[in-house]
C-alpha cells in the first residue's frame, strides 16, 4: 500500500514508523503508544493505518452491523482533517465508498471511518476495529480545561470488546509527565501494548534537527514540542539570566506612547501594583520599556482608601503622559468610572487559561530575545524569579508565584495580553488626529479621545 502511495505522489512512509508498526503488528498486542515530535508524521501514517485495518484487517463484522474505525479529538474539525487524507488515500487506491455525515462508508465492506470528540457521552455506542487517539496529552474538556483521557478511554475499550483483532492507537507529541499518555509511556512495553518514542526529526527524516531549532528557538518549548521530551512538572517559567539581563541599563533613543498597567487588589493579602510602560527604540531596536514599578502591600486598605488609591494612579498616568490604564477585569466596572471621571481611560482585559498562557510565552520570548527592559524593582525580580510553570496531573498549565506572590508578574502578563490585542502604540506610530492615526477607546457607552484627553460622548 505504501508503495502504490508512493507513486501516486504521497510521501513515503519513514523507516522509523515502518519499523514501528513492523514491530506492534508483529506482537499481536492490541495497544501502540506513540511518543512523536510536532510534524513527525503522525496523522498522515496513522491515516494510512486506519485504512490498512479497513482494507486488509481480519475482522468479522455481524450481519447489520458496521466495525467503526474511530478517529478520537479534542475538536471534531481536527479529527474531521483525518478523514480528507482518508479520502485522498482511498481515492489513489480506487477504493469505492459513500459519504455522510463525518462519516466515509466503504461500499464493498461492512466497515466506516468515524470522527468523535473526547469525551466520554461522544464515545460510546458503536463497534470499533480500529481506534485511532489524535494529540491524547492535548485532550482538553471544554467546561473544566482538564484532559478527560483515562475516562474516554475507559469508554472507549468497550467498544473493541467483540473485536478480537481491534487495534487502538495513542498518539500524541508530550506536554507533561502525569497525564494518561505520558504514563501509558512510562509503563513501556507490556502484554497489553508497545511503546515507541521519536524526536521529530527521527520520524520524519524530510526535516532536520536544526530546521526545528530555527523554528523554536525557545529550548523548553523546542524541547517539548520537537525533542518529544515531556516537560517536567513545576519549572521556572523564566531564564534567570534572561531575566538578569531585562533589569540592565537600557536608554532608549525614541518613545512610543506610555500606558499605565494595574494589577487592582482587595486590599487584604495580595498587593495592588502598578507600572508605566511602552515600546521603546534603541541601535538594536524595538524593546518593550517598563519606565515606573510601584504599588501598595496587602492590607494597605486599613491606611489607605480607594479613592485615595485612584488618585494616586492618576497623579502616576498624567507624570509620565500616559492617557489609557490598562488592567484585568478585577474591580473593572468601580474602576472604569473612577478613571473616567478624572479624564483616563480604563480598558479591562479578562484573563483567560488560553491567553495566560500565551501571555508567559510572549514574555518569555520578550526576556529570550532581549526585547523588555524593566527599571530596577527588587519586589518585581523577585517575583520573576520565582514564578512557576506547572503541568498539572489533568494536563493543564498553570502559574503562580513561588513564596513572594506574582502581583508585579501580574502586570507584565497583562501587557503582553494588551499587546497580542494591537493596543500598544509602537514608537513612530502617529496617533495625533492631524497624523490620522488617532485611536478611540470604547469605555462604557462612550469613546475616549487620547489625544484631546477627555471623554467624547
Amino acid at each position: 500500500m505504501d508503495a502504490a502511495l508512493g507513486a501516486k505522489g504521497f510521501p513515503r512512509m519513514s523507516p522509523w514508523w515502518r519499523e514501528t508498526l513492523v514491530r506492534f503488528y508483529s506482537s499481536g498486542r492490541r495497544q501502540l503508544v506513540v511518543r512523536v515530535g510536532r510534524r513527525g508524521g503522525k496523522s498522515s501514517t496513522l491515516c494510512r493505518l486506519a485504512v490498512l485495518e479497513a482494507l486488509f484487517g481480519e475482522h468479522v463484522i455481524p450481519p447489520g452491523d458496521v466495525g467503526v474505525v474511530a478517529f478520537i479529538s479534542t475538536r471534531r474539525e481536527e479529527a474531521g482533517e483525518r478523514l480528507r487524507t482518508i479520502r485522498a488515500i482511498l481515492d489513489a487506491l480506487r477504493v469505492p465508498y459513500a459519504l455522510a455525515d463525518q462519516t466515509i462508508e466503504l461500499r464493498d465492506r461492512p466497515i466506516a471511518f468515524r470522527v468523535f470528540v473526547a469525551s466520554v457521552a461522544g464515545v460510546v455506542g458503536f463497534t470499533s476495529i480500529a481506534v485511532i487517539c489524535d494529540e491524547v496529552a492535548r485532550w482538553r474538556d471544554s467546561d473544566s480545561g482538564a484532559n478527560p483521557a483515562r475516562e474516554v478511554l475507559a469508554s472507549l475499550r468497550p467498544t473493541m470488546a467483540t473485536q478480537r483483532n481491534a487495534k487502538i492507537i495513542l498518539s500524541s507529541s508530550p506536554l507533561g509527565t502525569q497525564d494518561a499518555h505520558a504514563r501509558a509511556i512510562d509503563d513501556g512495553d507490556t502484554r497489553h501494548q508497545v511503546t515507541a518514542t521519536a524526536p521529530t526529526w527521527i520520524a520524519n527524516p524530510t526535516i532536520t534537527e536544526q530546521q526545528t531549532r530555527d523554528d523554536e528557538p525557545d529550548p523548553r518549548i523546542w524541547a517539548r514540542e520537537y525533542a518529544a521530551v515531556p516537560q517536567a512538572g513545576e519549572l521556572a517559567a523564566f531564564d534567570l539570566d534572561a531575566v538578569a539581563r531585562a533589569f540592565e541599563a537600557r536608554p532608549a533613543k525614541t518613545k512610543g506612547e506610555r500606558c499605565l498597567f494595574i494589577d487592582a487588589s482587595s486590599g487584604r493579602k495580595d498587593a495592588w501594583t502598578w507600572a508605566i510602560a511602552g515600546w521603546s527604540t534603541d541601535a538594536a531596536g524595538e524593546f518593550f520599556e517598563v519606565d515606573h514599578v510601584d504599588g501598595l502591600s496587602g492590607s494597605f486598605w486599613r491606611q489607605v482608601s480607594g479613592e485615595e488609591v485612584v488618585s494616586r494612579l492618576v497623579t502616576v498616568a498624567k507624570t509620565w503622559g500616559a492617557s489609557v490604564v490598562h488592567g484585568d477585569q478585577r474591580e473593572a466596572f468601580m474602576l472604569e468610572a473612577a478613571f473616567r471621571e478624572r479624564g483616563l481611560a480604563f480598558t479591562s482585559t479578562a484573563w483567560t487559561q488560553s491567553n495566560k498562557v500565551a501571555a508567559v510565552e510572549t514574555l518569555r520570548r520578550w526576556f529570550r530575545d532581549r526585547s523588555i527592559a524593566i527599571i530596577e524593582h527588587e519586589r518585581m525580580r523577585r517575583e520573576l524569579a520565582a514564578f512557576e510553570e506547572k503541568i498539572t496531573p489533568s494536563g493543564s498549565l498553570t502559574f503562580a508565584g513561588r513564596g513572594s506572590g506574582d502581583d508585579y508578574v501580574a502586570l507584565l502578563i497583562t501587557a503582553a495580553m494588551v499587546d497580542a490585542g494591537g493596543a500598544l502604540q509602537r514608537p513612530g506610530e502617529d496617533n495625533s488626529p492631524a497624523g490620522g492615526g488617532s485611536r478611540a477607546w470604547a469605555v462604557g457607552g462612550s469613546h475616549f479621545d487620547r489625544a484631546n484627553f477627555r471623554p467624547n460622548p
